[in-house]
């Protein structure tokens, strides 16, 4: 979805989860879009239109689990080249965004291409089993990450994740925002309408500071 105008100077990728609806992203693309940011939107693999003979469902991943994450984050560096080649947009500075339990393949992305600048986390839940992996990656370039809870967010184990990621992080430019409404997800955005106001202030904060190095 790009923003109207010639003027476009930001890019988001979003990666789409099997465990949330397609159109959960609608309240969050459409304010994103009214912001002045060109974004598209990734289906994991196994799931919606991104569906092939070796991985039909996300039920196909059991067993392969890191590989098929490596898949998703190579997927997701080439929906970038594909927004850079279709949108007159600078994506030298991408938002990567990703929820639930998908996070793992947008973390491992941003841990190894230099164009993703900032990261939107939405009731982050990396399965028991890759939570170190997950901060060892965000200890390697330390991104601004904005990480948004939902009231459904109620388990001791979800409840201690942000926490850790936030701390892996660039933490005095990332931030922990914990709303009463309910997801699953970027639903959120949909749920809460102060959620995107408090995400785009952090954003535009974001954008002003100076690229990090990579």
């Amino acid at each position: 979805v790009s923003p109207e105008g010639k003027t476009r100077r930001r890019a988001a990728i979003g990666l789409v989860n099997p465990d949330e609806p397609f159109d959960g992203w609608d309240s969050l693309t459409t304010q994103l879009r009214r912001a002045g940011v060109a974004v598209l939107l990734v289906e994991a693999r196994g799931s919606g239109r991104s569906k092939d003979t070796d991985i039909p469902s996300p039920e196909a991943w059991r067993g392969h689990e890191a590989l098929v994450e490596q898949l998703i984050a190579g997927d997701l560096s080439l929906a970038v080249a594909a927004l850079a080649r279709e949108t007159p947009i600078d994506t030298t500075r991408v938002l990567l965004m990703s929820g639930l339990a998908g996070v793992m393949p947008a973390i491992e992305l941003a841990a190894r291409d230099a164009r993703v600048k900032a990261l939107l986390l939405v009731s982050p839940q990396p399965h028991a089993v890759d939570r170190g992996r997950a901060i060892a990656r965000l200890e390697e370039r330390r991104l601004p990450v904005f990480i948004a809870n939902a009231s459904t967010d109620v388990s001791l184990y979800s409840m201690g994740v942000p926490d850790l990621l936030l701390h892996a992080s660039d933490e005095p430019n990332s931030r922990i925002a914990d709303s009463r409404h309910m997801g699953p997800g970027v639903m959120l955005f949909r749920n809460d309408s102060a959620a995107f106001p408090r995400f785009q202030r952090w954003l535009d904060e974001t954008w002003a500071r100076p690229s990090p190095k990579s």
